[in-house]
């Protein structure tokens, strides 16, 4: 709750005030370079907003500029292009644009507010800076050429290589590594260069090569002058374990004690059982500390190993068979059951499972998969002790309603539809009674809804405002299509704050969202506002009345329905998987907490995976007006 423009992994790496802190708790230089480089490349972290700016320019604190070299112009390379619209996400008001400038001068301020700017990887040959006070300030950059190629094709960066002159051919280099870097002529060996070092005006001369080199960096010197963290020195010794006899699988501990005289930070200590890394665990000691800690462990071939943590001795123990022997259907265990929660009538669906053996022999297993009661496949696999696959399977279910599947010992439930209508996900609405802390769902799916801020109930129905209603997170919901269909009966009864006025009456995070807007419209987004949004005009008597909202995405398309008529459509940026972890909120929007209130009654809040046609959303507003809540009367429970 509360990410915004961003997630975990991004605010994980934002403390841009402080980046040898945040090395020493990540585990240090080499743990943190690798992490970083993984998410950066894994697409975890997409550089496409301002909160990812500096995060290309944290490899600096942790020993590794040419990281930084490298993915600074990779993202100039990658997410940039000298098209219309070649910025990666909205400029906002010319940030990203001014990103790409600084960043390819060579230098960026990592810290707003902090005047200094970490040194980066330059793409002109020569800029100079005109300041304030009348001087100049040029960087000059001095490369191997590479093949000529034509003036504005340099490359897919807009700015990538030499700036020719006279309409002469530009060249593009491969060289993307600092190994020399000048001052005003004098050699220079941080990674960070003062602001009023620049105000004096001069020339800063890059010397370019194509591989990484760190002699030209004085290691005493990487972090900014203000800060006065040092590295983490975690030690690790006397390790000891706690049994040394167990079963297969069964779980014992091995401790240890770990020393810091650096500053505060974390150590990753690893676990090795016959030489092969078996757990890890991330230690916080703070600077001066001593503490005793422990990782749990299973093993499950029966015989002597070898344990060792760390580079420590290393310590002796015994798996030894159980004293009854287990049948192999206990031996074998199932878990990671994964597939769709909802698929059409004679669609495929695929079935993921992972099946692992906990005994301490091989052993050959009979994996049968059934649907209701119908044997539809069977799997056989050889596992040595604690060796666990990952399978997969198709099936078709022929007939619509709730199916069970059993997967060995393991099972769970879908559901099959055959009608637009019968693809409802959720399906929320009162009585509700003063204190009730839930509002049962009854799509069938049990996602029910949790009422936030205390039950505020009149006539069974429930006035949102100090409270509001959120639903946990489930496959059932998260996992999306390229379709949806949001509808649901609301009564406002005050308008939002002038301006925007924004109120978000039903919505997944910043994602999918029924809003009303100043107070005057209602607008409808789905996958994001910003591939497109639908917004209408509403009725006059909006504010204590009655009225049926409805949105559709049919992947192409956004429709806004009020009280059944549709009241306009509006054209998406491509087609887009709607899956997104965030929770479903009734009266507010996760992404904004204590903002966008909806004060009003609301009910019958409905989620279809499909989009619903003009037809069923005004068969919808009228089988449920019938009900009494165009007149505002109460449903006959």
């Amino acid at each position: 709750t509360g990410y915004k423009e961003g997630d975990k992994w991004v605010y994980s790496y934002f403390v841009p005030q402080d980046g040898p802190g945040l090395v020493n708790l990540m585990g240090g230089k080499e743990a943190f370079t690798t992490r970083l480089d993984s998410a950066l490349a894994g697409g975890q972290i997409l550089f496409d907003n301002e909160t990812v700016f500096h995060i290309p320019y944290l490899f600096n604190d942790a020993g590794s500029p040419d990281k930084t070299q490298q993915w600074v112009r990779t993202i100039m390379d990658t997410r940039y292009s000298a098209t219309p619209g070649g910025l990666p996400g909205n400029d906002d008001l010319g940030s990203m644009s001014a990103w790409y400038v600084l960043s390819a001068m060579g230098i960026f301020p990592v810290c707003p507010g902090r005047p200094y700017y970490a040194i980066g990887n330059p793409v002109f040959d020569r800029i100079g800076i005109r300041l304030a006070n009348g001087k100049k300030f040029v960087i000059r950059t001095e490369r191997g050429w590479g093949k000529a190629i034509p003036n504005g094709q340099a490359g897919k960066s807009a700015l990538h290589g030499k700036i020719g002159r006279g309409g002469r051919a530009a060249q593009i280099s491969e060289d993307i590594y600092i190994s020399a870097l000048t001052v005003n002529h004098r050699p220079y060996h941080r990674l960070w260069i003062p602001h009023s070092l620049i105000l004096r005006g001069g020339e800063m001369d890059f010397k370019m090569g194509s591989s990484p080199a760190e002699g030209w960096v004085d290691k005493r010197a990487r972090t900014f002058p203000d800060e006065t963290q040092g590295d983490a020195a975690i030690t690790v010794s006397g390790s000891s374990v706690a049994k040394s006899r167990v079963e297969p699988n069964e779980q014992f501990w091995v401790r240890f004690t770990l020393h810091n005289s650096g500053s505060e930070g974390v150590k990753i200590v690893r676990l090795f059982a016959g030489g092969h890394e078996q757990a890890r665990l991330n230690c916080f000691v703070a600077s001066g500390a001593t503490v005793v800690d422990s990782i749990g462990c299973r093993l499950y071939p029966v015989g002597e190993i070898q344990l060792r943590v760390d580079t420590l001795k290393e310590l002796g123990l015994q798996v030894i068979a159980p004293a009854q022997e287990q049948p192999l259907s206990r031996q074998l265990m199932i878990g990671g059951l994964a597939f769709h929660s909802l698929i059409r009538k004679n669609a495929e669906q695929e079935v993921r499972f992972t099946a692992r053996n906990i005994g301490g022999y091989p052993h050959h297993f009979v994996v049968p998969m059934i649907l209701d009661d119908s044997l539809v496949r069977t799997d056989t696999l050889s596992l040595e002790p604690g060796e666990q696959k990952t399978l997969s399977a198709k099936l078709v279910a022929g007939s619509a309603g709730w199916k069970r599947i059993w997967v060995g010992n393991a099972s769970a439930t879908f559901k099959v539809y055959d009608t637009d209508t019968a693809s409802l996900l959720l399906d929320l609405s009162t009585p509700v009674r003063a204190g009730d802390s839930l509002v049962r769902d009854r799509s069938g799916f049990s996602n029910d809804g949790e009422i936030r801020g205390g039950c505020s109930a009149e006539n069974g129905r429930l006035l949102f405002g100090d409270c509001y209603i959120e639903v946990p997170g489930s496959s059932s919901l998260d996992q999306m299509g390229e379709t949806i269909t949001m509808m649901a009966w609301v009564k406002p009864e005050a308008a939002g704050r002038s301006g925007w006025g924004l109120v978000d009456l039903f919505s997944k995070g910043d994602n999918h969202v029924l809003q009303w807007a100043g107070g005057r419209s209602l607008t409808f987004f789905a996958g994001g506002w910003g591939r497109g949004d639908c917004t209408v005009d509403l009725p006059a008597d909006w504010l204590g009345h009655w009225h049926h909202i409805a949105g559709v995405c049919d992947g192409s398309k956004l429709y806004v329905y009020i009280d059944g008529v549709l009241k306009g459509e509006a054209n998406v940026e491509g087609r887009v998987n709607l899956s997104v972890s965030n929770r479903w909120n009734l009266g507010r929007n996760e992404e904004f907490p204590g903002e966008r209130i909806f004060k009003g009654y609301m009910e019958n809040v409905k989620v279809f995976a499909e989009p619903l046609s003009k037809e069923e959303i005004a068969e919808s507003y009228k089988a449920e007006g019938l009900q009494g809540f165009k007149a505002g009367a109460l449903h006959s429970w």
